[in-house]
């Protein structure tokens, strides 16, 4: 796997530590890559404190209530919920070694 470009900018930048933010069904497939990632480059003792933050409990947290149920009803729309099956097939196929490491767009269902 290539280095994700936010590993290139530490390097570059010498940071230390980093905040990614995205939304909630993309962490965990960010987070998956930012491990596979550190694992393939152990070689180059990297060190690098990472924090995964949800974009949308820091609007939540900056405008209690106020965006709340529109952040509830973006997830169930027919979009979001073809976006979670995405992001869960694209954990499992890490899992299983067939992850396509390349940016794709969402397939329409047939």
């Amino acid at each position: 796997m290539r280095n994700p470009e936010t590993l290139e900018l530490k390097e570059e930048k010498g940071w230390e530590k980093v905040a990614l933010i995205s939304s909630d069904y993309h962490i965990p497939r960010i987070k998956a890559l930012f491990e596979k990632a550190l694992r393939e480059e152990k070689d180059k003792d990297i060190k690098l404190e990472l924090d995964y933050v949800s974009a949308e409990e820091k609007v939540k947290e900056s405008h209690p209530g106020r965006y709340d149920d529109i952040i509830e009803q973006a997830y169930k729309t027919g979009d979001a919920q073809k976006r979670l099956k995405s992001e869960k097939r694209g954990l499992e196929d890490m899992e299983k070694g067939t992850y396509a490491e390349r940016e794709f767009q969402l397939e329409e269902e047939k």
